[in-house]
């Protein structure tokens, strides 16, 4: 038991660090929302070398857990002898199972991106902003992602930022107390449901370990030698580092609450196809399946989390 522990340990510190990448995408936008609420002295070095809304005192303890309930589900399922890997792959649907049935029912898209992508789509910003706050009386602080959106589109490729206007300032005070008023819960709701996509990312992660044993002594009709087993561990990460690079590109395409929704299907099928093959190469399918979601999950998750809750709860 301790090599799994060390493993899944080091696992989640790594996967700590890796999201560096998503806040060096987002950087422009972040620093100059920054400027919009608290002027220009808020970028100092010091906040261009600790602003990091992944890594924020809020934030980072939802994916870490979530994550970390994924690596001890699978570790808590390999623990109990009649469980093989083929029950282990199955189980690991059901997480993207969650995330999918709240992406297509309840999860809005983030009003952010809405207000960043097409003008025409502001009715739907709005939509997904009262469903997000629990109230009707959004219009301020749809405002204010507005002049935000506006404030970093005119500040690309410039590399000098002038201070905000008493508009931009007032609005973004109005903005706060609005959302100061609005109940808490959908928005926890909803971020819950999306930490399933860390869940499933933790996982997949941690299936490897705990079914080496199973998977190469265990079945006497289906057994991989070390080459092939090593061949199936491999395929997680190129998958995933595919995964993250389609992540960004369509999170920004056709949003995020899409883009989770559509990628939980991959991990769902791999998992089902890796729970009942008996062909080698449909095993390696299933697995790079699973990781082709977990990439694109590790980037989205986190970018949709951020965007949907208040700026109180956000660096």
């Amino acid at each position: 038991m301790v090599k799994p522990l060390m493993v899944s340990v080091g696992i989640m510190v790594l996967q700590q660090f890796s999201g560096i990448n998503v806040v060096n995408f987002y950087r422009c936008g972040i620093e100059l929302e920054k400027v919009i609420d608290e002027g220009v002295g808020a970028l100092d070095s010091a906040t261009f070398d600790k602003t990091n809304f992944i890594h924020d005192k809020k934030l980072t303890p939802i994916l870490a857990a979530s994550l970390q309930a994924g690596l001890l589900l699978v570790y808590v399922l390999a623990g109990f002898k009649v469980v093989g890997w083929r029950q282990l792959a199955f189980v690991g649907a059901v997480p993207p199972l969650i995330l999918l049935l709240g992406a297509m029912s309840v999860m809005p898209e983030s009003p952010r991106w809405l207000c960043s992508s097409e003008p025409q789509k502001q009715p739907q910003a709005l939509r997904a902003l009262r469903k997000l706050r629990g109230r009707a009386d959004v219009d301020v602080e749809l405002l204010s992602f507005q002049d935000a959106m506006f404030t970093a589109h005119e500040g690309e490729g410039s590399m000098t930022i002038s201070a905000p206007n008493s508009r931009d300032n007032s609005r973004a005070a109005e903005a706060a107390l609005q959302e100061s008023q609005g109940s808490n819960v959908p928005v926890i709701l909803y971020t819950l449901l999306a930490t399933f996509g860390s869940v499933s990312f933790g996982y997949a992660v941690g299936f490897s370990l705990p079914s080496e044993e199973k998977m190469t002594d265990g079945d006497a009709h289906f057994q991989l030698t070390t080459p092939q087993f090593k061949t199936f561990s491999l395929l997680l990460t190129i998958g995933a580092t595919v995964g993250c690079l389609l992540g960004g590109l369509l999170a920004d395409i056709i949003g995020r609450q899409k883009t989770l929704l559509f990628f939980t299907l991959p991990y769902i099928g791999g998992s089902v196809a890796m729970a009942f093959t008996e062909c080698y190469w449909l095993l390696l399918l299933g697995r790079m399946m699973t990781g082709l979601s977990v990439g694109v999950m590790s980037f989205t998750v986190p970018v949709y989390i951020a965007e949907i809750a208040p700026t109180r709860f956000s660096s």
